[in-house]
Formats: C-alpha cells, sequence, structure tokens
C-alpha cells in the first residue's frame, strides 16, 4: 500500500478520499516535520504555507534531500503562480474543491510515474508541421513515456513539439512526437526545461527506451 503523507494546513481534508482510493495516509505539521519524518512516503502532498504563515512549497524539496519522491501542491482554485511551484520542485497541482475523482487521478498518476533514468543526450526540436527550424538541447530523466527537455527556447504547456535523441551510446537515434506537460527554470543552471510526454513513438522505439531505463546507470 503506498503511503502519502499530507504536510501543511488545509491537506486533512484530501484524508478520507484517499483512504478510500487505497492510500495510507498520516498527516504532518509543516512546522514541526524534519527530513527523518518524511522516509517513510511513497508522495507527498503539500500547501503553499506552514501553519505560521511561512512558504512552504518553496523549501519542502530540501527536506527531502536527494530523495526522488513526488509532492504534489493544494492552492486554491483562485491563484497560484505554477511556474514558480515548479520551481521550487513540484511535480502536480490540485485545486481545492476539485471533484474526488479527478484528484485521485493525479495521485494515481504521481504514485505509478513509469521508472526513470538518468541521462543526458543530445536532442534536436523542431515545432510541428515541417518547420525547418531546429533547435538543439538535451533530452534527460528519460522514462517509457516522456522525458525531461532542456532547450533554448521558449515553449508554453500543451506546445506539440518533434524530438529526436538518443539512447546512451547508441548511434541511432530516437524520433518522436511530444506535448509539452510542464515548466522548470533550473536557477542555478540559468536554464529552462520542458516535461514532455510521448505523443506518438514507434513501437521498436518504445522497447528500446523501455531496455533502456531498465538497464544499471
Amino acid at each position: 500500500m503506498k503511503k502519502v503523507g499530507l504536510v501543511g494546513p488545509g491537506t486533512e481534508v484530501l484524508a478520507p478520499p484517499l483512504r478510500e482510493g487505497g492510500y495510507e495516509v498520516e498527516s504532518l505539521s509543516a512546522v514541526e516535520v524534519a527530513p527523518e519524518d518524511l522516509r517513510p512516503f511513497d508522495l507527498f502532498v503539500v500547501s503553499p504555507f506552514r501553519e505560521d504563515g511561512l512558504p512552504l512549497y518553496d523549501r519542502f524539496r530540501e527536506l527531502l534531500g536527494a530523495r526522488r519522491v513526488a509532492v504534489i501542491l493544494l492552492i486554491d482554485s483562485q491563484g497560484g503562480d505554477l511556474p514558480e511551484s515548479f520551481l521550487a520542485g513540484i511535480n502536480d497541482v490540485l485545486f481545492e474543491g476539485s471533484p474526488v475523482h479527478a484528484m485521485l487521478e493525479i495521485v494515481n498518476r504521481q504514485t505509478s510515474a513509469p521508472k526513470r533514468r538518468e541521462s543526458s543526450s543530445l536532442a534536436r526540436v523542431r515545432l510541428p508541421g515541417g518547420s525547418a527550424a531546429v533547435w538543439l538541447g538535451c533530452a534527460v530523466n528519460m522514462s517509457k513515456t516522456g522525458l525531461l527537455l532542456e532547450v533554448q527556447r521558449e515553449l508554453s504547456v500543451g506546445d506539440a513539439v518533434e524530438i529526436e535523441f538518443f539512447l546512451g551510446d547508441d548511434p541511432e537515434p530516437v524520433s518522436a512526437s511530444a506535448a509539452v506537460r510542464r515548466s522548470v527554470f533550473d536557477a542555478e543552471r540559468l536554464r529552462r526545461s520542458y516535461g514532455v510526454v510521448f505523443t506518438r513513438l514507434d513501437p521498436k522505439d518504445q522497447m528500446r527506451i523501455a531496455q533502456f531505463c531498465e538497464e544499471p546507470d
């Protein structure tokens, strides 16, 4: 059974539907929580602010350290700066008052994310429709369903792109169509990256990516 940590004021309202959805749930005080308290959890839902009013969402990843675990931000549907939230390492967003089934769908997606592999390869990116313009970037954090794309071009959530990239030292590239699902800005590296999901991928390349993700680094 997956264990979900609810951190910060307001998140406790998700406890009943998450338990009904088959999750083990525990609420934690954002003021008192320590890194060692976070180890047993498979996913977190956090509020934007702690009980004392200080920001939480932009500091929560520091508490997690090197752990690669999904963090979902619970915000009011009338506000919230999504780019800043993603900058803080937020994987997804829940809006207060959303239908229970919609919220469970997001939690299910984050707890069943496919196996990923840290990698870095050259990527050639172009817009669909036979565009001649090509941008060079990097394909990183690979999975069977998508990747993290670093490219010096402004893209928006929902944009379609054509990507060509490589798997390790395999000289045969993978060509895929993809859609931008989230935008991330790395302040240390001063570059923007985009979480993209594949929308068209040859079955042969699907198998190649799956095998690549299963191989040890």
